[in-house]
């Protein structure tokens, strides 16, 4: 495990509420008229799927990501517990080559 993954997994247990800010709330209020409902997105460094949870009713697909296994957790769990279908989940880095250069039409990347 890479020192940047323990990092993180230590901070998830408390990550949402300490995310959850003013900060947080005009992401969520300004961001999706910019995301049309056909798509595809990355989100970059997912952590707990806040920004992923937030924003799939208004695109077609997300793809996030973390190196964070213990964030990823916690994002698996609010798409399974919110039967959200159009957001998949990887532990995985940004040069996983399943990332196509012109594959999305957004990147977001949020509190990194």
């Amino acid at each position: 495990m890479m020192k940047s993954e323990r990092f993180w997994n230590r901070l998830s247990k408390n990550y949402d509420s300490n995310a959850k800010d003013q900060t947080f709330r005009k992401i969520v209020e300004k961001t999706p008229r910019h995301l049309s409902k056909n798509d595809k997105i990355l989100d970059f460094a997912c952590g707990t799927g806040l920004y992923s949870i937030e924003f799939a009713k208004y695109v077609r697909e997300i793809e996030a990501f973390d190196i964070s296994s213990k964030m990823l957790e916690i994002a698996e769990n609010k798409v399974d517990t919110n039967q959200i279908d159009n957001v998949s989940i990887s532990h995985t880095t940004l040069f996983d080559e399943k990332y196509q250069v012109d594959g999305f039409d957004a990147i977001l990347t949020f509190n990194i």
